[in-house]
């Protein structure tokens, strides 16, 4: 079985949570056309309505409540795991900047060293003058 693109599940999960094709718009900086589209596409691909729209309004139907329990799941996961990975991107760099000339003669021959010593920590080297 093939899955309908990740994008027109995060357009249906931020439409669900906000119940609202405008809002959701607002929130992925598109138009709430491109919302109502991928949601439209997203209830072909799968084959049963996701939403009733009534007078400009949009209602979670039973499959939709559904789905969303598992999107609104699976986008929190998401989001907390590339928070980790950035978090510990971010905490394993470090940034030494020197006079190039040091940089050359002292520094750049023992970083092989340090690497061997901590394989997880990367070096930014910023050779410019200066404090």
């Amino acid at each position: 079985m093939k899955l309908p693109a990740l994008s027109a599940f995060r357009y249906f999960d931020v439409a669900a949570q906000t119940e609202s094709f405008v809002r959701a718009a607002e929130l992925l900086h598109v138009t709430h056309g491109a919302v109502s589209r991928q949601v439209r596409l997203l209830e072909e691909s799968l084959g049963v309505q996701l939403f009733e729209r009534r007078n400009r309004a949009i209602f979670l139907t039973a499959a939709g409540r559904a789905l969303h329990g598992t999107t609104q799941s699976l986008f929190e996961q998401l989001e907390g795991a590339v928070y980790r990975l950035q978090q510990q991107a971010r905490e394993n760099v470090l940034v030494l900047s020197c006079e190039p000339t040091i940089a050359m003669k002292w520094l750049i021959p023992r970083l092989p060293a340090f690497h061997a010593a901590h394989p997880d920590i990367h070096i930014h080297l910023v050779a410019a003058g200066g404090p």
